[in-house]
């Protein structure tokens, strides 16, 4: 990709077979971007595939090498699927950092819905929200020699009123809004 950018900076022809080999490793990692998207599983390149045939059969001990064509191990293991109520409890627990920005209605039907604790994650999602956003502020600040200007919504001020809420009972927050992926657990 450098060689190409470089020769279009320079006004310079193209060479061919450089196009060539760039398109077919374009379609090629295409092609295996969408096999692991799309199945889940990694595909390796044509070359690599070709290589490893080419060592297994000319050059490697057979005795230690590992077949192309073995199954990998813990394939043939069957994997149930999980429980219904096993992948409602896994699903608030991976959200849970974020069932914590609701409003405080919402976050009662989750607990009335799912056992859910506000005083589990709140404050430590507070606090981590507060020490990113101060971060930002200050780079933003030293980037611009210290003229900042903020005009957008100050996530500190906010996260410092519900820690000070948070004590008593929960706390909602504006950034739920970029969360929507939450509102199925309601």
């Amino acid at each position: 990709m450098l060689w190409i950018v470089s020769d279009i900076m320079a006004n310079s022809p193209l060479p061919p077979p450089l196009l060539i080999v760039t398109g077919y490793l374009f379609v090629e990692t295409s092609f295996r971007f969408g096999v692991a998207w799309l199945i889940g599983k990694p595909a390796a390149p044509r070359s690599a595939v070709i290589s490893y045939l080419a060592y297994y059969y000319t050059v490697a001990n057979r005795d230690r090498s590992v077949s192309p064509f073995a199954r990998e191990k813990g394939t043939i293991v069957t994997i149930s699927e999980t429980p219904a109520e096993r992948a409602v409890t896994d699903a608030l627990l991976m959200r849970e950092a974020l069932v914590t920005l609701l409003s405080p209605a919402d976050q009662a039907r989750v607990a009335a819905r799912f056992g859910y604790d506000y005083r589990h994650q709140s404050s430590l999602i507070a606090i981590l929200i507060l020490f990113f956003s101060a971060i930002e502020v200050a780079t933003l600040a030293a980037s611009r020699r210290g003229h900042f200007d903020d005009r957008r919504i100050d996530p500190r001020r906010e996260q410092v009123y519900r820690l000070a809420i948070l004590r008593s009972r929960p706390a909602g927050s504006i950034l739920a809004s970029r969360a929507p992926f939450v509102r199925k657990l309601l």
